[in-house]
């Protein structure tokens, strides 16, 4: 009956839904919370999610499906005017200025690519090492490799080498592998993109060889990251990935979020001698004020 039930709600809230569940629950274990009431542990985990800096609409969804699942099972909260003030209290949190998100070096990426090649089997070992150093290196967000409408690797992907049949669309020149994709029509730099990246300096992981491995495993697909059976990566469910991966290896890790590649590309790329402008054509911003949030993120690794 309950996997009717869900039926009735969109794909994307049952994935968003079942994040949640799995995230409560992940949460009472870690905390050895299983004696207190459903209610009580509800509310230690609204508290937990906003120590965690989670935006007041991902706790009033995780709310919305925690309740759903255990209304379900004949669960419900007593005391819906405290849990509705808990939630209006997030809100008004984060009206103010949120917890500082800090940028990964250069040297981070090396750990999280240990604990990936560690953590996972194979395949995905590859595909998840594979995303992560393309968000670093293409100053992309989660939404435009996973799932979402915002996807821009969904299609049109073009991929082209000598090794590969001539309908894909990838070209690689020594340490330089470009990807060609259509843009969004909120894209300022015309119809047509691409991204190239270079081989990094020694003993660093470098995003060519690691595009080039997972190409040579990936099932036939529409989307350019997916699953072995070919199936995108949902979004809710590479964020979990990450924040696992970033709670093993870094240090102060509620600092770090799936956004921290973003900023740690744009840093990485002004170390390296990028001018401002050819950043901003990189990370697809219009605005100079945002690009220089990004380039300067790395002083709020000194203010600590």
């Amino acid at each position: 009956m309950e996997f009717i039930l869900l039926l009735s709600t969109a794909e994307n809230t049952r994935k968003a839904y079942g994040m949640a569940v799995d995230s409560f629950h992940s949460y009472i274990q870690e905390w050895g919370i299983q004696s207190q009431s459903f209610e009580e542990q509800l509310f230690l985990f609204v508290t937990f999610l906003l120590v965690c800096d989670k935006a007041p609409t991902t706790v009033a969804s995780y709310v919305s499906g925690i309740k759903s699942h255990y209304k379900l099972q004949g669960v419900e909260i007593q005391n819906e005017l405290l849990l509705s003030r808990m939630i209006r209290g997030v809100r008004n949190f984060n009206k103010g200025e949120r917890c500082p998100r800090l940028p990964l070096l250069i040297q981070q990426l090396s750990l999280i690519i240990d604990a990936i090649q560690a953590r996972f089997p194979r395949y995905y070992q590859i595909l998840y090492k594979s995303m992560v150093l393309t968000m670093f290196h293409g100053l992309l967000r989660v939404r435009e490799v996973t799932d979402t409408k915002h996807n821009l690797l969904a299609k049109n992907v073009s991929i082209l080498t000598r090794h590969l049949d001539e309908s894909r669309s990838l070209t690689q020149h020594q340490n330089l592998v470009t990807l060609h994709f259509d843009t969004t029509k909120s894209d300022q730099y015309g119809t047509k993109n691409q991204w190239t990246w270079f081989g990094p300096e020694k003993n660093s992981p470098c995003p060519v060889r690691a595009i080039l491995e997972y190409i040579r495993i990936r099932p036939q697909a529409t989307w350019f990251f997916v699953k072995p059976n070919g199936l995108p990566i949902p979004r809710p469910e590479f964020l979990q990935t990450l924040n696992e991966v970033f709670a093993q290896v870094l240090h102060g890790h509620i600092l770090y979020h799936s956004h921290s590649l973003r900023m740690g590309g744009a840093v990485y790329l002004m170390l390296n001698g990028w001018s401002k402008e050819q950043i901003m054509a990189k990370g697809r911003w219009v605005s100079s004020e945002t690009a220089d949030k990004y380039c300067n993120s790395i002083h709020k690794l000194f203010s600590r």
